[in-house]
């Protein structure tokens, strides 16, 4: 995005196919998607918006929907611009008395232009290609850095990748300081290359922040360090942003922050790729952190790390957390590939709600996903594939306080701890559609308290289910009988790597011309001979730890799982449906939100799910009192029938029961006065709906004994 006099040209990427693209604009960033869009059909690289008003900012989005469709949704971050005619900044410039006022006249440093800037009272600098060997460059609110311009500082043609604009860092330790507060400064298009000897590129203090197309690598403390000490909550953005090999952490945070990060990727930091430590909701606030689309690479200890947590003086009125992490990707990270940690449990009043979908996390060292609920709060993991990392799958610890976690439409395999596991504590977990295959120390295990697993599928599974109540899910402990159109034929470990050799825990029943993947990286290796537990294979393995996961899958296909079911298996009609209605399949293909796991759809989908019960379960109930069970949205009352919700014994016996919808939960109470003692279901089935037309994504089943 370039801000000029009366004008702003931007850019994008192409759509995916059968999707169609369209440019909204607004006065505010909450307006943006209330009116029509500007353009549409968005196909070429960038487009220029005229006739605006110098000093007034503008707000831009991106629409998005599927061909054919009438209604657009929002795509990507809004970003803001801010007309005005450009201070020039050229590393090259031999103007005599240099006044940023032209192209002839360009200062010299980018810290010039952005001082000049600021004494207009913010404005854009556009800086040139080139290096600029400079630190502590002030960067104050409401100054707008753009680079990669060429010689002739033409918005179409600016290109920060192929002509970068390079800061080098000068005599001190950080190259930028970002201060001021508001409006938001911004930084598009800029370079900053640390040569491990620069200490960090761009700190933060107290100050709303878009942070556009920017490279930051070879830092040797934090590549971005934010920081609000504030009574206010500061909005960061960050789009199509890569932090890489950095001494210390990526990016850190720590304060009040609503941070959006959008298309970024954190690679090979020496800690942490992206560390919030901590994420602080001050009292009656919303704190927020939102990624997508965004990868997590080879960091030396967890991809992502946010800790949750109030203020040291927490008052009596609460505050709240809010993370969304969607279309990411966690991969060879020395630790956990994602941790979420609720650490506000002595703070009364303080919640949070958290949502991670269609996301992935691949050979970390630890968990893939690990959510440390020791506060109040909800958990929906939606549409995930945690596979071949060096513990669980998806891990949830807690202490005292109760609840449960929704897994819904995952792939949990491979993994050399369980697929997902409820360790200390009572938190359980309610998986729903989910396949748990090969993990080696289990399917869904559940160490305190009992969860529940319905529509699942266990494949190639030893033990699949520890202390869960299990409904309708098929486990199937033959190759030879695979639901699926392809799957692994053998899960094992790799003890010891020598080029093209490999030792294995158990060769199974591979064979000559059989496929091996080690730690689901996506390489297909032909063996070629096998010698006890030793596998020769057709090409070396690279560096890997071990013991390492491995998948072997039969000759002829390759090693990309595909996860839906063959017709004629085990699992066709196999899930969990309300008697005498339609039978569903078992499976993440069966579920009512069905999706590739592990990826995102272009187009969001109005999703609703289940965020906790009341007793809070596993907690049980009195014989008498009802059960409330609590929902992400308000619930149509229509839909809240007998066939959404329904109770039963553990044997099949119905239990007739009266259900009141209340806004987002439903109150269910025992039609004769009371439950009885024997063990129930809850049930809550597809066809609940919310009242904006959401689906509900989970079908869950609530294993509930009164007491």
């Amino acid at each position: 995005m370039t801000a000029g006099s009366g004008s702003v040209y931007l850019t994008w990427a192409p759509p995916d196919s059968g999707h169609e693209l369209a440019l909204f604009q607004g006065t505010q960033r909450g307006n943006v998607f209330l009116q029509a869009p500007i353009l549409e059909n968005l196909a070429g690289p960038g487009a220029s918006v005229g006739g605006l008003t110098d000093g007034v900012p503008v707000f831009f989005g991106i629409g998005v929907r599927r061909s054919g469709e009438a209604e657009y949704v929002q795509a990507g971050l809004v970003m803001s611009a801010l007309p005005g005619p450009p201070v020039y900044v050229d590393a090259a410039s031999t103007a005599v008395s240099p006044d940023g006022s032209s192209i002839a006249s360009a200062f010299p440093t980018i810290t010039a232009g952005a001082l000049a800037a600021f004494a207009q009272g913010g404005g854009n600098v556009w800086v040139r290609s080139g290096s600029y060997a400079e630190s502590g460059i002030p960067l104050f609110a409401n100054v707008r850095l753009q680079g990669g311009f060429g010689t002739g500082f033409d918005p179409a043609t600016r290109d920060p990748v192929a002509a970068p604009t390079i800061i080098t860092g000068g005599v001190g330790p950080i190259s930028m300081v970002v201060q001021g507060g508001e409006p938001a400064a911004a930084i598009d298009g800029l370079d900053f290359r640390g040569g491990a000897t620069g200490s960090i590129a761009i700190d933060l203090v107290d100050t709303s922040l878009e942070l556009r197309s920017t490279h930051v690598s070879g830092f040797t403390d934090r590549g971005i360090r934010l920081r609000n000490d504030g009574t206010d909550v500061v909005d960061v953005r960050l789009a199509h942003t890569t932090v890489r090999e950095s001494g210390a952490d990526g990016l850190s945070a720590s304060g009040a922050f609503e941070l959006r990060i959008d298309g970024c990727s954190f690679d090979n930091n020496a800690q942490e790729g992206l560390e919030v430590d901590d994420l602080v909701a001050l009292e009656g606030t919303r704190s927020l952190l939102e990624v997508r689309g965004s990868r997590f690479f080879g960091n030396g200890a967890e991809g992502l790390d946010v800790d949750l947590a109030a203020p040291l003086a927490a008052g009596p009125g609460g505050g709240q957390f809010v993370v969304r992490i969607r279309g990411s990707r966690f991969d060879r990270n020395a630790t956990d590939g994602l941790l979420v940690d609720f650490d506000f449990e002595a703070a009364a009043g303080w919640s949070a709600d958290v949502a991670i979908e269609g996301s992935g996390a691949t050979g970390n060292g630890a968990a893939g996903l690990h959510v440390d609920l020791d506060a109040a709060g909800s958990v929906f993991l939606h549409r995930l594939n945690s596979t071949a990392n060096g513990g669980d799958g998806v891990l949830i610890s807690s202490e005292t306080v109760a609840g449960a976690v929704t897994l819904s439409t995952s792939v949990l395999a491979g993994n050399l701890g369980a697929g997902a596991r409820a360790s200390t504590g009572l938190q359980a977990v309610a998986a729903s559609h989910c396949i748990f295959a090969g993990n080696a120390a289990g399917g869904l295990l559940s160490e305190v308290v009992s969860s529940s697993a319905t529509s699942c599928i266990a494949y190639l599974q030893d033990t699949p289910w520890g202390n869960t109540t299990v409904i309708d899910s098929p486990a199937v402990s033959d190759p030879a009988d695979s639901p699926f159109e392809v799957a692994p034929e053998l899960y094992g470990r790799v003890l010891s790597v020598a080029m093209d050799e490999l030792t294995v825990e158990s060769a199974g029943a591979i064979t000559a011309g059989s496929k091996v993947e080690v730690r689901d990286d996506g390489t297909a290796y032909t063996v070629t001979a096998i010698n006890g537990n030793t596998i020769v294979i057709d090409q070396p393995v690279p560096p890997v730890g071990t013991p390492a996961p491995f998948t072997a899958f039969a000759s002829g296909i390759g090693v990309e799982e595909d996860y839906r079911v063959v017709p004629g298996s085990d699992a066709i009609g196999a899930g969990m449906s309300f008697p005498g209605a339609t039978l569903n399949d078992a499976g993440v293909w069966g579920s009512p939100a069905a999706g590739e796991p592990g990826r995102a759809d272009e187009r969001d989908t109005a999703l609703f799910w289940m965020t906790g019960t009341t007793p809070s379960w596993p907690l049980l109930p009195n014989a008498s009192d009802p059960v409330e069970v609590h929902f992400s949205a308000p619930l149509e009352p229509s839909s809240v029938v007998l066939g959404t919700v329904y109770v039963e014994t553990l044997t099949g016996v119905e239990v007739p029961v009266t259900f009141l919808p209340v806004a987002d939960r439903v109150v269910i109470s025992p039609l004769s006065g009371n439950w009885g003692t024997e063990m129930l279901l809850v049930q809550i089935h597809r066809g609940l709906q919310g009242t904006s037309e959401e689906i509900l994504a989970a079908p869950v089943v609530l294993p509930l004994t009164p007491q």
